[in-house]
């Protein structure tokens, strides 16, 4: 069984992210997982059915993990239900301006705001609230 299955909602055909060796030089073992549903909640639910790990991760298909990324990603599950982190600004057209809105510093600290293109959380607590709400567009 492979330590955390990472979970992207894309409309892309054949996205390659950048970050492809990153996971394979981990020191986690990790699946990608992608769908194409119509909403980003409805990729995420079907995602967690075919993710493989009890770790979900939830990357945007623009998303840039820093290195070391799924080694503390995974090691940060062990010990919290669900985590978040930073967002940073890439300047692209879609997410220009948004890094103040989700930006919660460097520090780790207890959060209400948990953002899709960058979260991680066990399948229990998922499977506890019933997955994402689809009604979301």
């Amino acid at each position: 069984m492979v330590d955390i299955s990472i979970i992207i909602p894309t409309l892309e055909t054949d996205p390659t992210f950048g970050w492809e060796q990153q996971l394979e030089a981990a020191a986690v073992e990790g699946e990608v997982v992608l769908r194409d549903d119509p909403t980003a909640s409805a990729a995420r639910n079907a995602g967690i059915r075919e993710a493989s790990a009890d770790k979900l991760v939830f990357l945007d298909d623009d998303s840039d993990p820093q290195e070391g990324y799924f080694e503390r990603v995974s090691a940060l599950l062990d010990d919290h239900p669900a985590v978040t982190g930073r967002i940073v600004d890439t300047g692209a057209r879609i997410t220009r301006g948004l890094s103040n809105q989700y930006d919660q510093g460097d520090e780790a600290h207890v959060t209400e705001t948990v953002v899709g293109c960058n979260m991680a959380i066990r399948r229990s607590v998922l499977e506890d609230v019933g997955g994402f709400d689809e009604r979301l567009p």
